[in-house]
């Protein structure tokens, strides 16, 4: 399963509730969240050397409350016997089109709920701003200095 396969299974509606209770300093941009989930659905899907996998991380000893820790890995690329070899990689300036095109890997799909894995996969992807093209902007920006 493709990440843009749970956009298209699940509308916003059905995970924005969840998001704002895992975000809830984000709910006063729900407009800016909305527009970007919109906007997932008419994205062209480009190739990716990326495999999505999220875990749970507990940030906030006092409230006990998980997030997600999203990131990339190259499935091809661990070397053979080497089993600390560091694989991750942050996705919050990738292109959506790469995103939509994500496998996920099956260790996500069993530890949390589909709308959970969406959920902060939409907080890491919309890190940087809420569409694609600011993001890819800011990045090609960020390559000049």
């Amino acid at each position: 399963m493709t990440f843009g396969e749970l956009i298209q299974k699940h509308p916003w509606e059905s995970i924005k509730d969840l998001f704002f209770q895992l975000y809830p300093d984000e709910i006063k941009r729900t407009r800016h969240y909305a527009k970007a989930y919109a906007d997932l659905l008419k994205v062209e899907p480009l190739s990716t050397k990326y495999e999505l996998h999220v875990k749970h991380v507990v940030f906030d000893k006092e409230s006990n409350i998980p997030t997600g820790d999203v990131f990339g890995v190259m499935p091809d690329m661990k070397p053979v016997g080497d089993e600390f070899f560091m694989n991750n990689f942050a996705l919050e300036l990738t292109d959506w089109g790469e995103w939509i095109s994500m496998p996920i890997h099956p260790s996500t799909i069993e530890r949390m709920p589909e709308e959970e894995i969406m959920a902060h996969c939409m907080h890491e992807m919309t890190w940087c701003g809420y569409t694609n093209a600011y993001i890819q902007q800011r990045l090609k920006g960020s390559c000049k200095e």
